[in-house]
């Protein structure tokens, strides 16, 4: 017994460190695996989460990180599921999205229609507009989201809203292993932050508070991101997406403007008296700049002929 005690005695402060983490390795193992209480050996003290040995106040950033390493090899984050194993169990999650052109006889109608039948299934219109085509005919565009368990009843209302349906189509994307991923990197990034708030509460050096706020920081910025992208595909898997187009049938345009022959007749007259007033004007302009171009040349010919002349004489 007392040499057990001098060897006690004799320990180092590093070989005391190394004795700690060992005993919070297994505190942490006996905990994971269901234990519902630890009792310390020596004083017969009951051991919970609460009592796990954390970093001594006087240990540096690499002491905080060695025994957060130590933390999570051990379990004390939890161990996540796997996606497999989590799909498996979790609601499924598909993200469907609709296109639909339809034949109408009115857009403005049609999109009325719509809207109301979007309100009545309990969704709502995302966007809309309409507008008009080179030949008179209307067209136009509607988005809707409605409950994902409505996607079917939606679609076979949408297409009894039109004269013909033109084109329909369908795009189902499974995200559910997606989705319960994320949610099981967001449960063990929530570990790690608790476990950096229960070091951050404890006394330290400046320097080894300002290393654990720093790694709260980045786990906090990664449970925002987390978070942002499971709203995300929890908005677009519990509601679904249709667009249609509308396009209103072409209609035979009967004349409106009223049969005046007179003043047909009229026009045509003005028409010809344009063309014969073009005709003399281009007239007066071709003579005069003929006389105007072909006198000079006429005559420095002539003046040339008469010169080669007398040199022949």
């Amino acid at each position: 017994m007392e040499k057990l005690i001098a060897n006690v005695t004799n320990m180092t402060k590093k070989e005391w460190i190394i004795g700690a983490l060992v005993l919070v390795g297994a505190c942490a193992i006996a905990l994971v695996n269901g234990s519902p209480s630890l009792f310390d050996a020596a004083s017969g003290t009951e051991l919970t989460k609460a009592s796990f040995g954390m970093p001594s106040p006087m240990m540096d950033g690499a002491r905080y990180a060695e025994n957060d390493m130590m933390l999570a090899s051990d379990g004390f984050y939890g161990e996540p599921p796997t996606a497999g194993e989590t799909a498996a169990t979790a609601d499924q999650r598909v993200i469907k999205t609709g296109y639909v052109t339809l034949q109408v006889e009115s857009v403005q109608t049609s999109i009325d229609t719509l809207s109301q039948l979007a309100e009545t299934l309990g969704g709502f219109v995302q966007t809309s507009n309409a507008g008009e085509n080179y030949d008179g005919t209307r067209y136009g565009f509607i988005t809707m989201r409605f409950p994902a368990d409505q996607y079917t009843a939606a679609m076979q209302q949408i297409r009894s809203a039109g004269i013909k349906v033109l084109d329909e189509s369908t795009d189902a994307q499974d995200v559910t292993e997606q989705f319960t991923d994320l949610q099981a990197r967001l449960n063990v990034a929530q570990g790690e932050e608790q476990a950096y708030l229960v070091l951050l509460n404890r006394s330290g050096s400046v320097s080894d508070l300002l290393s654990v706020q720093r790694e709260l920081s980045n786990v906090r910025a990664r449970i925002e991101s987390l978070q942002g992208q499971i709203q995300y595909l929890d908005n677009h898997t519990s509601y679904s997406t249709i667009s249609v187009t509308l396009q209103e049938r072409e209609h035979v345009a009967l004349p409106t403007k009223p049969f005046q022959p007179g003043e047909t007749l009229s026009v045509a007259l003005q028409s010809v008296v344009i063309v014969f007033q073009f005709l003399v004007e281009a007239i007066i302009w071709i003579v005069i700049l003929g006389v105007g171009v072909a006198l000079p040349i006429g005559l420095v010919a002539w003046l040339v002929t008469r010169a080669v002349q007398r040199k022949q004489k």
